[in-house]
């Protein structure tokens, strides 16, 4: 995908001088520099400037010594000022050497980003189908484990086990997220998440739709916690089950 080319107007400011200051620290071994994140791609910012998430920013060098670190420490005052997430700092090729470790947060990052200086160091590069679904596998299982865990906290107690629920809402939504890129069905709204597994063996689809409601703030009764926990805690070990026997080269 083709990065964006233009900034908020807002954030042009505080780039410039961000481009500047890098470009005063590190010269010709700044290679690329690029924005990303919420604060660009993820709907109309709030009125509020205070209430806006601040911009990141990736640079990526030659390589990032201690010196590095301590230049860029003296301005991450002014940084933090202008409303700016202090930048990631890569060596050139420590990006595609990571992609297979963090597929999904390098792969939005290729998917959606502004390019401020330099050649866009993303051309031709993608997180392969396998490195995604075992990503995948890796965050249910560990949503599985919490869940568990935390039934056993809990005591088994309605009032615990209703906030558990409450809890495990943001994190099933990333995951089904993520499982439904992975199948290729977008997945921005709480019945395409659910749409994202809902064919998938063993998974009670109306738990799943239950839980994901809590991201919107929704309220779960004790009652509703105690019975609701059995048919989510199964349904997240079908998709870990799923996610496990899942044939990447069949489902390319």
């Amino acid at each position: 995908m083709s990065p964006a080319t233009t900034l908020p107007a807002d954030v042009t400011p505080a780039v410039d001088a961000l481009r500047s200051d890098l470009a005063g620290i590190f010269g010709p071994r700044l290679r690329s520099l690029v924005a990303y994140g919420p604060r660009l791609f993820h709907g109309p910012a709030p009125s509020r400037a205070s209430e806006r998430p601040p911009l990141n920013t990736l640079a990526l060098l030659d390589q990032v010594t201690m010196d590095d670190l301590q230049a860029c420490a003296s301005r991450a005052a002014a940084w933090r000022r202008a409303h700016l997430a202090m930048p990631l700092l890569l060596g050139e090729h420590d990006f595609e050497r990571s992609l297979d470790v963090f597929p999904f947060e390098y792969g939005d990052i290729i998917a959606r980003h502004v390019l401020l200086s330099g050649p866009d160091p993303f051309e031709d590069l993608a997180p392969s189908l396998e490195d995604r679904r075992r990503a995948c596998e890796a965050q249910a299982k560990s949503h599985l484990i919490h869940l568990r865990e935390g039934y056993l906290e809990a005591e088994g107690r309605s009032d615990a086990v209703a906030r558990l629920l409450v809890r495990a809402a943001p994190p099933l939504a990333s995951l089904l997220g993520h499982v439904g890129r992975l199948r290729g069905r977008e997945s921005d709204t709480v019945e395409s998440l659910v749409h994202a597994v809902d064919d998938v063996p063993g998974v009670v689809v109306a738990a799943v739709r239950e839980v994901l409601t809590q991201v919107r703030g929704a309220t779960l009764a004790n009652d509703d916690g105690r019975r609701l926990y059995p048919d989510y805690l199964r349904s997240v070990e079908a998709l870990v089950d799923c996610l496990d026997g899942w044939v990447t080269s069949s489902r390319a």
